[in-house]
């Protein structure tokens, strides 16, 4: 393994007299690995190259991580660079499995910050991605708590704030009181400035893939969870309650006939159910939407002079009485895409203290948000705020450092998630609180918490305050097992059933037409087997939350 110089002139200070400079030689080992290097490939260098250096590494990438088919060359020869970062549990075992890694285990006392801020992601890895040994051999990634922005993004109904305005700003209590408020808001705004008809969602097809995918789109705003109708459940996270889709009165049915409704109020786009989801994104942009929920991204519209205009034009959620937003939960036991030494390492100290260095809180902050005394500073307390060059390359979108380099944020994969350090207290959140209030503040913002009183500057404080954020559980997330085979062409076969009567509910002439599928849908379903897939869901769920216990 090549070995890299780098001379450090220091001028040394004593007695108040300048003593002599010398000239220091420090080594950079230089370190070779596969899907460590973010956006980049080849040597690391810059800022980022400069913060390793610091560390004593000098780093290359040779790959993205993304190749599979440089990984299958991988894995067939094994020939594994010495570290790598594997995208997927299956490589990695594969690699386990052939004897290509270095067991950790007898190496923790290299990874003091690792086992110290990631330990129930160690323990999870031996327990369930060990290939049967018990062992360790990979670090996950991204470990640590869920947060938000300034709100629930795309789990929450938002509606054009100008427009909603514009109708009075009509009360919505529960689901269906969306109806009306969509109406008043069609009322007021039937069409854009070009003429094009206005509907009130975006809604389309595309993403369905056996089941009716924006009834989730709607369950996701009453706190259910989102993949529940995969196996064909009602799982109401706040309580955990388990139900049948198939019942009569279940969340399911209830978000179907929504949809119905707004199709009955002339709201739905009659293009949703053949349209793709790049159709509806731009129809977002040009104004047909008025508003955008899952699937569907309002920064396609939004831009900062619309949201300071006057009056202030842009996307914010309405927070009706029922209204519970069902997101992704926290990470104790990180994603996967976990990080590993070859059994052939030249230097394999070297590596622990790379592989230790992205647990290294303190390290992993200046990675996520530049050098410290850049962007970012802390005072005598160790309060940490934003500096001016912050606000200045916020405002351009550009900056330019003294080497002349161009600042360019280093999209990086980690052990620990940026929100590890602040949430837990290791590092203050001053700095990422200037940073929200600085890159958010903006009339419609203002707008909107004025609308709800004022005590509330984000909606995410709002549903935090309120109890509106359903986390989906690392139960589910992390614990349930595959389909096996016969299973999973029962659930295809419902599946199919789902989707089609799903879109067939919403275009129904009446509600006679709507009950007849309805029920067309539920004999179908419960002929095919349905009743299976729940029974083997429950059973999985009880064990998982069982399961996941010893890591939350």
């Amino acid at each position: 393994m090549k070995k890299v110089l780098a001379f450090l002139l220091a001028i040394m200070l004593l007695a108040g007299s300048a003593a002599m400079a010398e000239e220091a030689e420090q080594e950079l080992y230089y370190l070779r690995g596969w899907g460590i290097g973010g956006d980049t490939q080849g040597p690391v260098t810059g800022w980022v190259g400069d913060l390793w250096a610091e560390k004593g590494f000098q780093l290359e990438a040779i790959g993205d991580g993304n190749s599979e088919e440089q990984m299958q060359i991988m894995l067939a020869s094994g020939d594994i660079p010495d570290v790598i970062r594997f995208s997927n549990w299956e490589d990695y075992e594969t690699a386990v499995e052939a004897g290509y890694l270095l067991c950790l285990d007898d190496y923790l006392d290299k990874l003091p910050n690792t086992v110290k801020y990631a330990q129930a992601a160690l323990d999870y890895t031996r327990d369930y991605h060990s290939a049967g040994t018990g062992k360790l051999y990979g670090i996950p990634d991204s470990v640590g708590p869920n947060t938000f922005g300034v709100d629930a993004g795309c789990y929450a109904f938002n509606v054009r704030w100008d427009i909603y305005a514009k109708a009075g700003y009509p009360e919505a209590h529960t689901l269906e009181d969306m109806i009306d408020v969509f109406k008043a808001m069609k009322e007021v705004y039937p069409q854009t400035e070009e003429g094009l008809e206005t509907y009130a969602i975006n809604m389309f097809a595309e993403w369905d893939n056996g089941r009716f995918a924006f009834a989730n789109a709607v369950l996701c705003n009453l706190g259910y969870w989102e993949s529940g109708q995969q196996y064909f459940i009602d799982y109401f996270i706040p309580t955990g309650e388990i139900n049948s889709i198939f019942d009569d009165d279940s969340a399911f049915k209830r978000a179907c006939h929504f949809l119905f409704e707004l199709n009955q109020a002339g709201l739905v786009d009659p293009d949703a159910l053949t349209q793709q989801y790049t159709t509806s994104q731009s129809k977002i942009a040009n104004g047909q939407y008025m508003a955008a929920w899952w699937g569907g991204y309002q920064s396609a519209f939004d831009t900062l002079e619309k949201k300071n205009s006057d009056p202030p034009v842009g996307f914010a959620p309405i927070i009706f009485d029922e209204y519970i937003a069902s997101t992704m939960g926290d990470y104790p036991i990180g994603t996967a895409w976990p990080l590993c030494i070859s059994a052939n390492a030249e230097n394999i100290d070297a590596c622990l203290a790379f592989l230790d260095a992205n647990a290294d809180p303190e390290f992993l902050y200046e990675l996520y948000n530049g050098p410290k005394g850049l962007f970012w500073d802390e005072d005598e307390e160790g309060n940490t705020y934003a500096t001016e060059a912050y606000y200045e390359y916020a405002e351009a979108g550009t900056y330019t450092l003294e080497s002349g380099e161009e600042y360019k944020y280093w999209n990086g994969r980690y052990t620990l998630r940026e929100s590890f350090m602040t949430e837990n207290g290791i590092i203050d959140s001053g700095y990422e609180d200037d940073e929200r209030e600085y890159g958010n503040t903006n009339k419609l913002q203002q707008a909107w918490s004025e609308f709800y009183g004022g005590e509330y500057e984000f909606p995410i404080d709002k549903l935090w305050a309120e109890d509106r954020i359903a986390l989906r559980p690392l139960s589910l997330v992390s614990f349930l097992p595959q389909l096996d085979d016969d299973m999973q062409m029962i659930r295809d076969a419902v599946g199919a059933v789902v989707e089609q009567k799903g879109w067939q509910m919403v275009y129904a002439a009446d509600e006679e037409e709507f009950e007849a599928l309805w029920q067309q849908m539920k004999s179908d379903a419960l002929a095919l087997g349905a009743e299976q897939v729940q029974t083997w869901i429950q059973d999985q769920i009880a064990a998982a939350e069982e399961a996941a216990a010893k890591y939350e």
